[in-house]
């Protein structure tokens, strides 16, 4: 399961989850003896991991044990919606009205089903209602917000939501609220001018100060950031993710407070969380200093944390790029070591982002090329063009260095498989002049830079930074000369 199912729930909870799946699965298994409770922290598990299929099973079993519990109703309301059987979904609402008349609860989810059919007047008179009879003012602050902005009126639904902050500025869920809210309807000014009326009322509510902080962020006022956050380390000098962010903006800070907050940092006292946090600002922070020794040292700290697939990955792709530049053998192993660390941890990534997957085998194919594998390594470098045709680096290293080992045939025959697939690509018109050029083909490479470099003009720029040699060859100066008549 993944972390944040664990995260929520507690260990018997997952347990129960198990082993009510082994009863259903294997008929000796022992079957847990389940109550309402049981069946809806089991049902709960399914809906959060998307599993609908089975969070049916259970409700069909469970409200044939306890026809009218009310929260396995709403549970069942939850599937239906997710699954946009919605028509299904209202007339469970209707039956929970028969038993239990002004469920608040009731009110809350027809108005939202109200809201995903874009039915935003009668959402707005349900939260209302909601609203009359006490129910919770951040259900009734968002959705009352949501219905008044598509309706046109942001700045009232604004409002809600700025009151319901002044209620419950402490509230995880409610910052989160107001910044998605801001963000969402493009209201980060209105934010921030509010959040600096709000510090100003409660000048020692670090959370205010935080949501300051992101939102300044937002705007690009970094030394409206930078203040905000010192006021949050004044409250709370322990705040592990103000000393992060002080570090960070360490050009704009005093030298000794940010020598400080380095100073603070204590691995053996603090979470993972917290430390994954801080290894991840520290190597940041060397990374822009252009230390990439003490960039290492933090990036291989994060590597020995529990962490997700996704992190592994991009984590060891970092790690050996950085390696791959080392005028080192031994290092230039290890980078190959850390390239195939990440391509093993992006295969577990359920839908892995496919740049990154080319990247790491563009990676790879570098590190054999440069231990003298030369085939294997010009396979890997055309396996990471072909996953991400639009990754230009990878496309770019592949015919690069088929001209390099001299392989023109081939070159020039997966680079007319790319023109056939993308006949305007100026960058392909461009390595098809390269090739040709390699080939001493002239006047057909002058033909293929002509083209490029009028499909884009900036291609020159750009060939002149990468290729100069090429850049430099007569037949590639009297094309830039025509050009430039």
């Amino acid at each position: 399961m993944r972390e944040d199912i664990e995260d929520i729930f507690m260990p018997d909870d997952l347990d129960l989850y198990r082993r009510y799946w082994e009863a259903r699965a294997d008929a000796s298994a022992p079957v847990p003896d389940m109550d309402e409770e049981d069946y809806g922290v089991v049902v709960s598990i399914c809906i959060m991991e998307q599993a609908y299929d089975k969070a049916e099973q259970v409700l069909e079993e469970a409200l044939g044990r306890y026809p009218h519990d009310d929260e396995l109703l709403f549970s069942k309301v939850e599937m239906l919606a997710s699954t946009e059987r919605l028509d299904e979904a209202f007339k469970v609402l209707d039956e929970i009205e028969a038993w239990y008349p002004n469920n608040e609860e009731c009110l809350a989810m027809r108005a939202g089903l109200y809201m995903s059919q874009e039915r935003y007047e009668e959402a707005e008179e349900l939260f209302r209602r909601y609203e009359a009879v006490g129910g919770d003012p951040g259900v009734v602050a968002a959705g009352l917000a949501q219905c008044l902005a598509v309706r046109g009126q942001r700045l009232e639904g604004f409002r809600k939501i700025c009151r319901y902050l002044k209620l419950e500025p402490s509230s995880v869920d409610v910052c989160n609220r107001f910044i998605v809210w801001a963000i969402e309807w493009e209201m980060l000014e209105e934010a921030a001018a509010e959040l600096r009326k709000m510090t100003a009322d409660q000048p020692y509510n670090k959370h205010l100060w935080k949501l300051l902080y992101e939102v300044c962020e937002m705007l690009e006022d970094y030394e409206g950031a930078k203040e905000a956050n010192e006021y949050t380390l004044a409250i709370d000098p322990d705040d592990y993710e103000g000393h992060g962010r002080r570090i960070l903006y360490s050009d704009m800070c005093d030298a000794a407070l940010v020598e400080d907050s380095i100073g603070r940092f204590n691995p053996e006292k603090w979470t993972a969380t917290q430390r994954f946090y801080f290894y991840g600002v520290m190597a940041d922070y060397y990374a822009e200093r252009h230390q990439p020794e003490r960039e290492m040292f933090y990036i291989r700290e994060l590597l020995k944390e529990p962490l997700e697939a996704q992190d592994k990955a991009t984590l060891n792709y970092r790690l050996a790029t950085r390696l791959f530049t080392a005028d080192d053998a031994a290092a230039q192993r290890e980078a190959l070591f850390h390239f195939r660390k990440a391509e093993q941890a992006i295969q577990a990534v359920e839908h892995p982002n496919v740049m990154l997957v080319s990247d790491i085998r563009r990676g790879i194919g570098q590190c054999l090329l440069s231990s003298g594998e030369e085939q294997e390594g010009l396979a890997a470098l055309r396996e990471a063009w072909r996953l991400a045709p639009a990754n230009d680096v990878a496309t770019f290293d592949y015919f690069m260095n088929l001209c390099v080992v001299n392989d023109l045939d081939k070159a020039l025959a997966d680079i007319e498989t790319g023109l056939s697939e993308e006949p305007h690509n100026s960058r392909y018109k461009l390595l098809k002049g390269v090739i040709l050029l390699k080939m001493c083909k002239s006047k057909q490479a002058e033909t293929w830079f002509k083209a490029a470099f009028l499909s884009n003009p900036d291609m020159i720029t750009e060939a002149e930074e990468a290729i100069p040699d090429i850049m430099a060859d007569p037949v590639v100066r009297n094309v830039l000369a025509d050009l430039a008549e």
